[in-house]
């Protein structure tokens, strides 16, 4: 009996101790296949500019920002929400700190969010500028029966529904400055000739060296939406635009002509130099009209002038419109035929022509060139008020 007993009491040790150590193993795999799991969400949940809310289009990882006509956006600091670890925009990447990291949104953001198990989503941040109208555009503050409502026309400084061409001549090497959006519809991007176009990321626009500002054709974007909602995209938006254009041309041509003291019926086909324009309609019913001299408008910033021209503007080498007190988005140039702003002269005011208009080397203008059937530059400067 001693002999078994001498015999199993080392085995009861034993078969306890390897109890224990099943017992602690299987206590230390239930807690290693307890413990939570790295996360891999990586999302943009909320996103906005200056107060301004983003559209965020989760399946097409985008998101949009409209912002009213003017607005800087050189260095906007976005207020946005994430589920991620991280989020970082550029390259070098720059790490992003809500509220607080300013960015230029002149171009495309790709915004880099790394979740905490090293997992990477990327959306792509497009903010539009002047795209969305703030309501009618009434003659910059005017009222009255001379007032014309250009509507969504008003954020372009050139708005064409054929070609914008830029064509220097082989002996000048300086490129036009545009200040101000630019926009082709019905025509495509392709018939925006001469200048240096870099397509944004999200396809809404382009941008250029030449221009201060947004170069928009029917063509781009139709998915990620360019507007105030997921579903506007540039062609439904110029439409319009074009739309608002031809509305304001035939607004300003159906402006009463030769009746009352403010309305004058000029049959002679020449702007002399130094003639005199009180605010007012006034009409060329004689055909094609020249500027052969310098002329200035003076009046308040709510006083308009309509000149309704039945055929050709031409403003002769060198001659100057110069406005005193008065607004050039208030000044509207109504013409059936095609306007020519020869070389060194300067144009004041909305320019709605029925066919082409043309700056030759060294014109200038200040106010918007809307037309139909072409707008070509030289070595110009063009600048919306």
């Amino acid at each position: 009996m001693n002999r078994i007993e001498s015999i199993m009491k080392p085995l009861t040790w034993f078969m306890a101790l390897l109890v224990v150590a099943v017992a602690a193993g299987c206590s230390s795999g239930s807690g290693s296949s307890s413990s939570a799991a790295v996360s891999s969400a990586a999302a943009i949940t909320a996103y906005s500019l200056a107060g301004t809310t983003g559209i965020i289009n989760e399946s097409a990882k985008t998101i949009t920002v409209a912002k009213p006509s003017g607005t800087d956006v050189t260095a906007l600091k976005a207020t946005f929400t994430t589920t991620g670890a991280s989020v970082k925009v550029g390259t070098p990447a720059m790490t992003q700190m809500s509220g607080t990291t300013p960015n230029d949104f002149t171009m495309s953001k790709v915004y880099t969010v790394t979740a905490a198990d090293g997992t990477t989503v990327t959306y792509t941040v497009t903010v539009t500028v002047g795209m969305v109208a703030a309501g009618p555009v009434i003659c910059g503050g005017a009222s009255g029966t001379n007032c014309i409502d250009l509507g969504t026309a008003a954020n372009y400084v050139i708005l064409d529904e054929a070609t914008v061409t830029f064509t220097p001549i082989a002996t000048i090497t300086t490129t036009p400055t545009i200040t101000g959006d630019i926009g082709v519809s019905p025509s495509a991007a392709s018939f925006i000739t001469g200048f240096s176009l870099a397509l944004d990321p999200a396809k809404c626009f382009s941008t250029s060296t030449q221009v201060t500002g947004k170069i928009y054709a029917a063509d781009y974007s139709y998915a990620n939406g360019c507007g105030t909602s997921a579903t506007t995209d540039t062609a439904t938006i110029l439409t319009t635009a074009v739309g608002d254009k031809i509305n304001a041309y035939n607004l300003a041509a159906g402006k009463p002509k030769g009746v009352g003291a403010s309305n004058y019926n000029l049959l002679g086909g020449v702007i002399a130099d130094g003639q005199g324009f009180a605010p007012g309609t006034y009409t060329w019913d004689a055909g094609n009209v020249g500027m052969t001299g310098n002329i200035t408008l003076t009046g308040t910033s709510t006083d308009v002038w309509i000149f309704q021209i039945s055929g050709n503007l031409d403003l002769a080498s060198g001659t100057n419109i110069t406005l005193v007190g008065a607004l050039p988005q208030n000044v509207f140039w109504q013409v059936a035929g095609g306007v020519t702003i020869n070389s060194g002269a300067h144009m004041e005011g909305v320019v709605l022509s029925a066919t082409n208009i043309a700056l030759v080397t060294g014109a200038t203008a200040k106010g918007r060139l809307l037309a139909r059937t072409g707008v070509l530059l030289d070595s110009n400067t063009v600048t919306q008020p």
